[in-house]
């Protein structure tokens, strides 16, 4: 399993963001409502942005993210900067979303969750 990449810049705030619920629901035809968990755990998601980070740390990231886990195929050890804590985490589905500034300067957002 591959490790996120180190590169010079801290992000700003990766924020929790809401759990991702995974409860099936469906109707009876008398108009009762049955649910059930599908999973056994709740997923935690984290929001994670850097700002002004440098083309070289971006180039980094993206390789990473191109190449090496391919998107939100594979899944990759994060170190959590508020927490310390390292996870077991994806990229979100479409959720990698890049911003160019200026030569050499670069926005970056994406969503992780627990695999």
């Amino acid at each position: 399993m591959a490790n996120y990449p180190s590169i010079s810049e801290l992000p700003v705030e990766p924020m929790p963001t809401p759990y991702k619920d995974t409860t099936l629901i469906s109707d009876t035809e008398a108009d009762y409502i049955r649910s059930r968990s599908r999973t056994s755990r709740v997923i935690r998601r984290r929001s994670v942005r850097y700002n002004r980070m440098t083309g070289t740390s971006f180039a980094t990231i993206e390789t990473f993210f191109v190449t090496t886990v391919k998107g939100s195929a594979d899944t990759f050890v994060w170190a959590d900067p508020i927490t310390a804590t390292s996870l077991t985490v994806r990229f979100v589905k479409d959720s990698f979303r890049p911003e160019k500034l200026s030569t050499g300067q670069y926005n970056l957002t994406f969503e992780l969750e627990e695999a």
